[in-house]
């Protein structure tokens, strides 16, 4: 009983593991005007305060394609 489990799990995963994926029309990318706005907030506030970006905000925008000319 365990090796027809194991087997159906093998190849269960391998299946899923071969399933195509579709590009996203959109990336997402840093979004430096938000950054700049809380950069700007914590030093007009207190000059003490140091911003290290560990999970900068990103935001969505569309791809550009190479069709689109």
């Amino acid at each position: 009983m365990k090796k027809r489990t194991f087997t159906f799990a093998l190849l269960g995963s391998l299946l899923v593991g071969c399933a195509s994926h579709q590009p996203s029309e959109y990336t997402r990318v840093l979004d430096a005007e938000k950054m700049g706005k809380i950069e700007a907030t914590t030093k007009a506030y207190s000059s003490s305060i140091t911003t290290y970006w560990v999970n900068p905000p990103k935001k969505k925008v569309k791809r550009k394609n190479s069709d689109d000319n």
